[in-house]
């Protein structure tokens, strides 16, 4: 998959509510508001794509990552589970 299809995917699934945060036990990552979250990936482009790579729980899956700025930058990590159905962000907050 190419960061054009993973960026449509992604917009598409979090628009229709197909997606999970995970908490994070690191205060300073302290997920986004899921209304914030669909704003800020709304807004995403290709430009914001940062890399990704083998999942380290799974590495048959790819954990993307973006940092985006709406005032603030954001740093967005996620993977596709459920055969691409479902987005699972592992990091969803500011980036410090």
């Amino acid at each position: 998959m190419d960061v054009t299809e993973a960026l449509a995917r992604l917009k598409f699934l979090v628009k229709h509510n197909q997606f999970q945060m995970v908490r994070r036990k690191d205060k300073m990552a302290v997920p986004v508001s899921n209304l914030l979250a669909k704003e800020l990936v709304k807004q995403l482009s290709v430009s914001d794509f940062v890399k990704h790579e083998p999942n380290r729980n799974d590495p048959l899956q790819f954990a993307w990552v973006f940092k985006t700025s709406d005032g603030q930058t954001y740093y967005i990590k996620f993977v596709f589970t459920d055969n691409c159905h479902k987005v699972i962000f592992i990091s969803f907050h500011l980036d410090y």
